[in-house]
């Protein structure tokens, strides 16, 4: 048995991820009340993050468990004592590895005091990942906030079950792969990812949240 997933992003209008004015107080807040026990992301979504200083209104978004897929190893000491610092999730973060993973990086997270789950084989399976999550660690609701290829796979493989977009108002224009859903083997329209509606609301400065099913 997996937690329910519900994936959160924030874009522009026209769907890009990066060049984007960040909510980020707003971002956290829409989902307050979810009672979301953890949220999985990447090395590489958390370390383009920007870090915040402790505030007292945070209080009510720090209970959450923050897991983080690093099977490169590319999370530096100095960078997860700043992430265990914040107050978006508590000081308890678990690493996603793997049999690749180097045996230093290993060791620096056992030093520094943070949990890992460990693969048996050398990629990241995501269902695995979820079901040693509600098992060993009684997560039963995870936000996944991460970038276009995790979201894929996850999508892909029909292991989320609702989507939360808020989507900032701007159009930016350009080329960017920096979406919220990367599906390079979808080439069939009946594999086509298909949502219903299920809340939608406005916002402060002109921001929209839609929230969706994905249908089954």
């Amino acid at each position: 048995m997996r937690p329910k997933v519900i994936m959160h992003v924030e874009m522009s209008l026209d769907g890009r991820l990066d060049w984007i004015e960040k909510h980020n107080f707003l971002y956290y807040r829409v989902l307050t009340g979810w009672d979301i026990d953890a949220m999985l992301t990447d090395a590489e979504t958390i370390l383009s993050a920007d870090f915040e200083k402790g505030d007292d209104n945070l209080n009510n978004y720090n209970d959450q468990k923050l897991v983080i897929i690093d099977d490169s190893g590319k999370i530096s000491e100095k960078n997860w004592k700043a992430i265990v610092s914040q107050r978006w999730w508590n000081d308890k973060p678990v690493s996603v590895v793997t049999k690749k993973t180097p045996k230093k990086y290993l060791e620096k997270l056992k030093k520094l005091d943070i949990e890992f789950i460990k693969m048996d084989g050398k990629n990241i399976i995501l269902c695995e990942v979820l079901k040693i999550l509600r098992k060993e660690f009684n997560v039963h609701k995870i936000r996944i906030d991460s970038g276009g290829v995790i979201n894929g796979q996850l999508l892909r493989n029909n292991l989320v079950d609702m989507i939360s977009v808020v989507i900032t108002p701007q159009l930016t224009g350009g080329r960017s792969f920096d979406k919220m859903f990367i599906a390079e083997d979808l080439d069939d329209l009946n594999d086509i990812i298909r949502l219903k509606l299920y809340d939608v609301r406005s916002l402060e400065n002109d921001i929209i949240w839609l929230m969706y099913e994905v249908k089954k």
